[in-house]
């Protein structure tokens, strides 16, 4: 099978994709949101930490609107269909791009996340956005190390950054060990954050956010 455009916009038609996809369109009619997260499972797993999620961010009525399994197109299409219009939150949280990985070179994925970062640029201007770079990855059967990859994408990421006046939060590092390897008390699954992972993003972002917002 050929390899799908990193810019294209891409309609998932799984039950989750479309249950998460429409139970956000309708949050957003009668919430108001001044902190989003737009994601995949990493951000949608805050949701399993309710406790952390409501210490960090309960105060800045914060949504979530993180998919399983998304990819970088995934969202580019949610955020094309509806999810972001007519929002206006003070800050978006943006982390996406592991599920493109196996796929996908370095600079194929800066590019489709910098293309998510016009979307929300144009469609909410006057959102400050936080980009976060991607958090690192255990090697399996499609690649036996993603981990260089990742901080190719995170330095180029940076300079996009930069470019785009975005805030840029690596915290990738808090993730490995001293071999340069996965923390698996962390992420038990080499790619998946559980409570003790998400403490640290939450210690780590809560400042930038109190600050920004």
């Amino acid at each position: 099978m050929n390899k799908l455009d990193i810019n294209d916009a891409i309609e998932r038609e799984d039950e989750h994709h479309i249950e998460r996809h429409n139970h956000f369109m309708e949050v957003k009619k009668t919430k108001k949101i001044d902190l989003l997260f737009v994601g995949d499972s990493i951000t949608r797993r805050w949701l399993e930490s309710p406790q952390m999620w409501n210490y960090f961010f309960a105060r800045h009525n914060p949504e979530n609107f993180g998919v399983g399994s998304d990819t970088i197109q995934n969202l580019k299409w949610r955020l094309l269909n509806g999810e972001i219009d007519d929002l206006n939150p003070k800050i978006v949280v943006l982390l996406i791009g592991t599920n493109n990985l196996p796929e996908y070179t370095d600079d194929e994925i800066c590019e489709g996340i910098s293309g998510i970062v016009e979307i929300l640029k144009n469609s909410i201007p006057d959102t400050k956005i936080i980009l976060m770079g991607l958090l690192p990855r255990a090697a399996d059967d499609k690649c036996d190390n993603y981990i260089k990859t990742i901080q190719q994408i995170n330095k180029k990421l940076l300079r996009l950054s930069k470019d785009k006046n975005l805030m840029f939060l690596d915290i990738g590092e808090g993730y490995m060990d001293s071999n340069n390897s996965v923390k698996r008390d962390l992420m038990p699954d080499g790619i998946h954050l559980i409570e003790p992972g998400y403490k640290i993003w939450g210690e780590i972002i809560q400042p930038i956010i109190d600050k920004n917002i």
